[in-house]
């Protein structure tokens, strides 16, 4: 059976500048971009990150600091 979907159970992000009540919808635009580039991967698995660091230029806008978050964890899972 094809899915194509991906399931992260937990997600801690730490971003300087965000405030905590925009902090929700960050992770979901994260993981929303994450699906979009990991579909059509057909990659089934299992992956599990102690730590990931992303470097985002200071002043970055959020769309910028989410591509940032998403490539390096689509990166990660591939």
């Amino acid at each position: 059976m094809r899915c194509d979907a991906i399931a992260i159970e937990e997600l801690v992000l730490r971003v300087p500048g965000v405030r905590r009540d925009d902090a929700p919808a960050l992770v979901e635009d994260v993981l929303r971009r994450v699906q979009d580039n990991l579909r059509g991967s057909r990659q089934v698995g299992r992956v599990h990150l102690a730590e990931l660091k992303v470097r985002v230029p200071v002043g970055a806008r959020r769309d910028q600091l989410v591509d940032a978050i998403a490539a390096s964890l689509t990166e990660a899972l591939r």
